[in-house]
């Protein structure tokens, strides 16, 4: 069993373990007993609720479905740091010159 979404919204999480479980993934949502104001149904949880995907074999459909949710991004999409612009490194060499300007002024005799 592994833990692949956690929220403080009750409502939210039973949502996402029923959309889950439209695609064939058996989920578990944690804390759910506690989190629900007697006699009202709102969802009011102090700590966090967890989604959780029973079968490690299910990951992919549950990650899938997060994608399509907007709740986390393709790993495919999630490149290194790229290298700074053109005019973002002129800019940072020029407050570079500036500041070693400003502090050889400062510093003089």
């Amino acid at each position: 069993m592994q833990l692949i979404y956690s929220t403080s919204d009750l409502n939210f999480a039973n949502r996402l373990a029923r959309d889950l479980h439209a695609q064939g993934v058996e989920t578990h949502v944690s804390n759910s007993h506690s989190s629900r104001m007697p006699g009202f149904g709102a969802s009011f949880t102090p700590g966090f609720v967890g989604v959780w995907v029973i079968h490690e074999n299910d990951l992919p459909v549950a990650h899938e479905v997060l994608i399509a949710r907007g709740l986390i991004r393709p790993t495919d999409h999630q490149s290194p740091m790229s290298a700074p612009s053109k005019p973002g490194l002129s800019f940072l060499l020029a407050a570079i010159v500036v500041v070693v300007i400003g502090l050889l002024i400062l510093g003089g005799p």
